[in-house]
């Protein structure tokens, strides 16, 4: 009996461990479980150390503390793997740069934001067609370069349908698309003002941003958390907000932004009298 009795105990405990919340787990064990995806200046990987550091690394790990939490790294995803992971409950969080993509929206729940990123349209520097509008893209004779899924071929289907995609494989580095550019191999690409800077600072006289003051789109970067868990949801988002008003935030962008001003702000929701 006593036997049985202990069976019917462990059965129990597993059932309820089986069936219990990300945020239920997260309490139970003092622990917050991130995935990332490696993209800086967000999630940096050392590649010889695999030390961890960058804006939403740091900010995660602020947030342990606030919490009294560990901060646990369990699995580097993709960007079309990470939901994967939470829904498996193989992390409790996404731990990234998500920027809350529709597809996103019904399966997930997004804390932050905690900065913004604007999305501008890059040519060769010689080539000035776009200048006066943006609305020229959307051309036939306009070849749009873009990995499958990303943001270029997100835009290009919703923004500019008549023009062409050059798709490029999912796993394709960031700098390919740029490359077709320069190549002449499309015209344009669309990319974070970041990823745009970097090439031509790498490869100078290439390439030029054809939209420096009025970006395609502005995207927020975000945590996410699985759909439903809004007790994890608002515990985290009130950790996100202490960060914001005392400066945390704006500190931890400043140290990892290379190019002064590059990423948008988010505004504080209140106003000191005058």
């Amino acid at each position: 009996m006593k036997y049985l009795l202990s069976i019917f105990i462990l059965a129990m405990a597993f059932s309820a461990h089986a069936t219990e919340s990300a945020f239920e787990r997260v309490m139970r064990t003092q622990t917050i479980r991130c995935s990332y995806v490696p993209y800086s200046p967000a999630n940096i990987v050392d590649p010889n150390t695999n030390e961890q550091t960058g804006i939403l690394h740091d900010a995660a790990e602020e947030i342990g503390n606030i919490l009294n939490l560990k901060v646990e790294w369990v699995e580097e995803a993709t960007w079309a793997t990470f939901m994967e992971s939470l829904k498996t409950g193989r992390a409790d969080v996404f731990c990234g740069a998500a920027f809350a993509f529709p597809v996103e929206l019904g399966i997930g729940e997004h804390i932050g934001p905690f900065y913004y990123s604007p999305i501008t349209l890059w040519t060769r520097k010689d080539d000035h067609r776009f200048d006066e509008s943006i609305d020229k893209v959307n051309d036939p004779t306009v070849t749009v370069a873009g990995e499958d899924g990303s943001i270029a071929a997100k835009l290009q289907e919703r923004l500019f349908p008549k023009a062409k995609l050059l798709g490029l494989p999912h796993a394709a580095p960031y700098s390919l698309k740029l490359d077709n550019v320069t190549q002449k191999k499309a015209d344009i690409t669309l990319v974070e003002t970041s990823v745009g800077l970097d090439y031509i600072a790498n490869n100078p006289d290439t390439l030029r941003n054809a939209t420096p003051t009025a970006p395609i789109t502005v995207y927020p970067n975000m945590f996410v958390v699985n759909k439903g868990e809004h007790n994890l949801r608002t515990m985290l988002q009130g950790a996100v907000n202490i960060l914001h008003n005392d400066g945390t935030i704006e500190k931890l962008i400043k140290k990892y932004e290379k190019y002064p001003n590059n990423f948008y702000r988010v505004a504080k929701p209140y106003e000191v009298p005058q």
